[in-house]
C-alpha cells in the first residue's frame, strides 16, 4: 500500500508549462527545485552515476562494491555531523567516510563524479519553458536545492542546461540550511519579506509539505512525469520490473512534449532495443576480438547510425556494405551441385513462386510468365526449395534460361570478390542484419570458400528462425515463429532511402560500385515521414542515453518489451495506425492490416480468406476488422500450430 502510494505521488501530477505558468503568475518570487525538477540526469537514480565512475576509473574496479561504498559514506558523513551543528554534508565530507582501500584515489573518484554529475544533466523541456516565461515576465527567479554538491558544480549544470537568468542560488551545503528541515525556506523568506513567494519542486515533503508549512506557496510536480504511450509493467514478467521501470524513467525524463505517435514509437520502443543489441554487439565483438563490423545493406542503416552514435572507436572499424540475398547467392548458382542446393541457402520453410524464382535466378525477360506457363506451371503455383528436384517442370523453366543465368553468375561472381576485397572483408570479422534464415550469412561462407577468401564470419542478428551451422549472435529472440508483427514493425523502419542491391558494375576508375533497385517508396511520401519520423526517435533516444549505456542494464526481454507488447496485443489506435503502413516484399506491395468493412466480408467470404492470407500484421488485422477485446495473438497462435500439424 505503501509503495503505491509512493509510487502515485512520484508520477502525479504531469503538469504542462502553460498549467504551471497559470498558477505562478500571481506571484513575485518563483522558487524552483534543482534536481528531478528543473534538471534531470539521463540515468534513472543517481547512484547510477556511482557506477559509471567506477567504471571509467579502471576495468579492475567492481562498480557495485563502490556503489555500495559510495552510498554508505554518504550515510556515514550525514551521521557525523547530526546534532553538530550542520544540517548538510559536503561532497568532501562523504569521500573523506570512503574505506581506507580508495585512499590513493579519493581526488581522482571525486572529480570523475563531478565530471559525470555535469554530463549526465540536461534540462526538463516542461519546466525550461516555465523558467524562461518567469525571467520574460521579469520575475525574480531563485534556485533552491538540498544538495552536497558545490556552489561551482551546481553554477556548471545550470549553466549548461539553459538556467542562466536567475537572481539566487541557495544550496543547502553552502548556506548550512535545508528544505528538508524547513530552515531553507525561513532563510528565503528573510531575503524576501515584502515578497509573494511560491516554490515548485517535485518532494511531496521537502518541497511541497514543507514549504506550505513555512507558509509559502507551493506546487508539486511529477519526479516521474507520465510521458510515455507505451510502458506498461504488464509487458514484462516480475523478475524484470525493476530494469523495465529503470529504462522508463530515463525515457519519461528525456522524452520531448508534443511528439507524433510514431517517433514516441522510435523512442521509446525501438530505441531501446537497437540501443540494447548495439550493447551486446559491442560487448561479443570486445570478447572475440572482431575489430571489423559490417553493417549489411539495407536493415543495417539504422543499426549502424544507432552503434555509430553509442561506440566511436578509433581501433574497430564499422562499413556499410552492399550486400543483398539476391547479389551474394547469384554468384553461386554456377558452383553449386543442383538447383535445389542453391535454393536451400534460404532455408527449408520460404515458399517460392514464378516471380521470387525468376528473380533470385537473374531472370528479367519479359517472357518469363508465358515461359513459365508453357512448361505446365500455374502462375500462383508456390513450392518449397525441397520440390524442386521433384518437379521436371521447375527444371524444364530453367533449362530455358540456363545458360544466361551460369554466365551471369560467373560475372557477378568476379565482381563480388573484388568488392568485398575492396572493402577489406577477411580475417576475424563480424556482419550485422535483422534476421530471418541467416541465408546471407550462409551465403558469404559459401562464396568465400570457394573463391579463396580468408574469412571468419560472426552474424549478429535481432531473431533468426533456423541457424543450422552459423555462427551467429541473436538479440532478442532466436528459434520461433513470429506470431505477431514484431519483426515486421523492427524491420520496417530500419531501412535506408534506397532500393535492394542488385549486383555491381565497375566505374571507370575501376572500382567496384553497387547497382541498386528503385526505392520502393520513392512515390510513398506519408511512408517515407513515417519511417523518418520513427528513425528520428531512435537516433534521439541513442544520444540521450549515450553516455550511460554503460551502466545501464539492458536485458533483451526488457528492450524488447515494448515492441513485443504492440505487436502481439496491439490497441485499436496501433492497429490502425500501422495497419495503413505499406511492406513490399520479394516484388508484392501489401497493407501491413487494412481489412475491408466487416459487412463487406459477409457478403463477400472468399475475399476475407484471401485479405487475411495476405495480411502482414495478422494480429492486428483481426483486431481492426472484429474490434472484440480478446487475445487476437492467442488466435493466430492457434490458427499456426493446427495449421502445423
Amino acid at each position: 500500500m505503501i509503495h503505491t502510494i509512493k509510487k502515485y505521488l512520484n508520477s502525479h501530477p504531469t503538469l504542462t508549462s502553460k498549467e504551471i505558468i497559470k498558477k505562478i503568475g500571481y506571484f513575485d518570487v518563483v522558487s524552483f527545485d534543482m534536481f528531478d525538477t528543473i534538471i534531470r540526469r539521463n540515468v534513472p537514480e543517481p547512484y547510477f552515476l556511482f557506477e559509471m565512475v567506477a567504471n571509467q576509473i579502471t576495468e579492475n574496479m567492481d562498480m557495485v562494491s563502490f556503489k555500495d561504498d559510495r552510498i554508505k559514506a554518504a550515510q556515514k558523513a550525514k551521521e557525523s555531523v547530526w546534532g553538530k551543528g550542520r544540517e548538510e554534508v559536503t561532497l568532501d565530507a562523504i569521500y573523506s567516510s570512503l574505506p581506507g582501500k580508495y585512499k590513493n584515489m579519493i581526488e581522482q573518484l571525486k572529480k570523475k563524479e563531478i565530471e559525470n554529475e555535469i554530463n549526465s544533466c540536461f534540462p526538463d523541456q516542461t519546466l525550461l519553458e516555465v523558467y524562461e516565461w518567469c525571467i520574460k515576465n521579469k520575475k525574480i527567479v531563485i534556485i533552491t536545492t538540498d544538495t552536497y554538491l558545490p556552489e561551482h558544480v551546481i553554477k556548471k549544470i545550470l549553466g549548461k542546461c539553459g538556467y542562466c537568468s536567475y537572481s539566487g542560488l541557495y544550496i543547502s551545503c553552502e548556506v548550512n540550511k535545508t528544505k528538508r528541515t524547513g530552515s531553507l525556506y525561513h532563510f528565503i523568506k528573510s531575503l524576501y519579506p515584502d515578497k509573494r513567494i511560491i516554490h515548485v519542486g517535485d518532494n511531496i515533503r521537502s518541497d511541497f509539505l514543507n514549504a506550505k508549512r513555512c507558509k509559502i506557496t507551493s506546487i508539486k510536480v511529477a519526479k516521474y512525469p507520465l510521458r510515455t504511450r507505451f510502458f506498461n509493467l504488464k509487458n514484462v514478467s516480475r523478475q524484470n520490473y525493476s530494469q523495465y521501470s529503470n529504462l522508463n524513467k530515463v525515457i519519461n525524463y528525456s522524452l520531448k512534449p508534443d511528439k507524433s505517435f510514431f517517433y514516441h514509437y522510435g523512442y521509446e520502443c525501438l530505441g531501446p532495443l537497437l540501443c540494447g543489441f548495439c550493447k551486446n554487439l559491442d560487448l561479443r565483438a570486445k570478447r572475440q576480438n572482431i575489430k571489423k563490423i559490417y553493417f549489411l545493406s539495407r536493415d543495417g542503416y539504422l543499426i549502424k547510425k544507432v552503434f555509430d552514435i553509442l561506440y566511436n572507436s578509433t581501433d574497430r572499424k564499422t562499413e556499410y556494405l552492399y550486400i543483398s540475398r539476391k547479389s551474394i547467392q547469384l554468384p553461386l548458382l554456377s558452383r553449386c551441385e543442383s538447383l535445389e542446393k542453391y535454393f536451400l541457402l534460404n532455408g527449408t520453410k520460404k515458399k517460392w513462386n514464378y516471380e521470387m524464382f525468376s528473380n533470385r535466378l537473374g531472370i528479367i525477360a519479359e517472357d518469363k510468365l508465358k515461359v513459365w506457363e508453357e512448361c505446365g506451371l500455374e502462375s500462383t503455383y508456390r513450392f518449397k526449395a525441397e520440390d524442386i528436384d521433384k518437379n521436371k517442370k521447375i527444371y524444364l523453366f530453367f533449362n530455358c534460361f540456363k545458360e544466361q543465368c551460369m554466365q551471369k553468375s560467373r560475372e557477378s561472381a568476379t565482381l563480388v570478390k573484388r568488392y568485398l576485397q575492396q572493402n577489406g572483408f577477411c580475417g576475424n570479422l563480424a556482419i550485422v542484419d535483422t534476421g530471418g534464415y541467416g541465408t546471407t550469412q550462409k551465403c558469404m561462407e559459401y562464396f568465400c570458400k570457394i573463391y579463396d577468401i580468408d574469412v571468419s564470419i560472426t552474424g549478429f542478428y535481432l531473431w533468426l528462425y533456423d541457424n543450422p551451422g552459423l555462427r551467429a549472435h541473436v538479440y532478442p529472440f532466436c528459434g520461433s515463429t513470429s506470431y505477431g508483427g514484431e519483426t515486421l514493425i523492427t524491420e520496417l523502419p530500419l531501412t535506408s532511402k534506397e532500393g535492394t542491391t542488385e549486383g555491381y558494375d565497375i566505374a571507370e576508375e575501376g572500382e567496384i560500385l553497387p547497382v541498386l533497385a528503385d526505392y520502393e517508396y520513392s512515390y510513398a511520401t506519408q511512408m517515407q515521414g513515417v519511417i523518418e519520423e520513427i528513425q528520428a526517435g531512435v537516433q534521439d533516444f541513442a544520444r540521450f542515453i549515450k553516455d550511460a549505456i554503460d551502466v545501464i542494464p539492458m536485458p533483451a526481454n526488457v528492450t524488447y518489451a515494448n515492441v513485443k507488447r504492440v505487436s502481439r496485443y496491439p490497441s485499436l489506435f496501433e492497429s490502425r495506425m500501422f495497419g495503413e503502413l505499406m511492406f513490399f516484399s520479394d516484388h508484392y506491395k501489401t497493407y501491413l492490416a487494412r481489412p475491408q468493412k466487416i459487412h463487406y466480408y459477409i457478403t463477400h467470404p472468399k475475399n476475407l480468406y484471401q485479405d487475411f492470407a495476405n495480411a502482414s500484421w495478422k494480429i492486428a488485422f483481426l483486431k481492426r476488422l472484429f474490434k472484440v477485446p480478446i487475445s487476437y495473438y492467442f488466435v493466430i497462435k492457434t490458427i499456426r500450430k493446427f495449421k502445423d500439424k
